[in-house]
């Protein structure tokens, strides 16, 4: 079975496409050829914008003990792409040590929310990452009052401000 012509050029059309995007989005090449999807259309990188982040010490006695703290990442996320996301990937990243978002905060907060549902092909939607990191992370994390966070593949840098301890919600 032959190919013919104008498909080949369909297929180097898309590659084409995929590299310009990463180039413009300063993406590697191997970054890039992995946005094809498996029907080989290229998919677009959401566009993520860090809105605020605040880290708020422990109130209670016991969290204080356990030096926990609260990061609170506002971020603003539109997906370019043809398919729908999810952000179940996300990460803090702390020198050596990855912490997850705390999904319990989901059930207290429609910002936190927000962002563990599935985002649709061309939304745009505002929402919280909040991790509760302890221990050494916390220190390292009140001494440098910076970290990462990597979100559907792609790794930002954050700089905070120390809140006020919050309240207990409930």
């Amino acid at each position: 079975m032959r190919t013919h012509p104008r498909d080949v050029l369909r297929g180097i059309a898309k590659v084409l496409a995929v590299v310009l995007l990463a180039v413009a989005g300063g993406l590697g090449l191997g970054a890039a050829l992995a946005e094809l999807t498996d029907d080989g259309e290229p998919t677009v990188p959401p566009q993520i914008s860090v809105l605020s982040t605040v880290l708020t010490p422990a109130t209670a006695a016991s969290g204080r003990a356990r030096r926990r703290a609260r990061l609170t990442v506002r971020v603003r996320i539109t997906n370019r792409s043809a398919r729908a996301i999810s952000l179940k990937d996300a990460v803090l990243l702390v020198g050596q040590e990855e912490v997850r978002p705390d999904r319990k905060a989901a059930k207290v907060s429609q910002a936190a929310r927000a962002l563990l549902r599935p985002i649709s092909a061309g939304e745009r939607t505002t929402g919280e990452l909040r991790f509760e990191p302890s221990g050494r992370v916390t220190l390292t994390l009140r001494r440098e009052l910076g970290a990462r966070v990597r979100l559907e593949g792609r790794t930002r840098s954050l700089r905070f401000a120390l809140g006020k301890p919050a309240p207990p919600e409930g």
